[in-house]
């Protein structure tokens, strides 16, 4: 499967993808930290969002896992 990107130059290894309310996530392994991207389609052209993940001294992040926490309001 070839994604369609948007940010040239740019690669996305170990990709984790999903799907938060009609809108698709990809997160990908990156030297300086971990990188997003969305798309509002599956084959669509995906949009860099930045680095959403390092620590300061630290390079080589390896094979992000993203997982979706519901917040819980509580009720009074």
């Amino acid at each position: 499967m070839k994604l369609n990107f948007k940010q040239k130059g740019r690669t996305q290894p170990d990709p984790y993808v999903f799907e938060d309310n009609g809108k698709f996530y990809m997160y990908v392994t990156a030297y300086d930290g971990v990188e997003a991207y969305s798309a509002d389609d599956l084959f669509g052209e995906w949009n860099f969002e930045g680095i959403v993940c390092s620590v300061d001294g630290r390079k080589d992040y390896w094979a992000p896992c993203i997982i979706k926490y519901e917040r819980v309001e509580q009720m009074v």
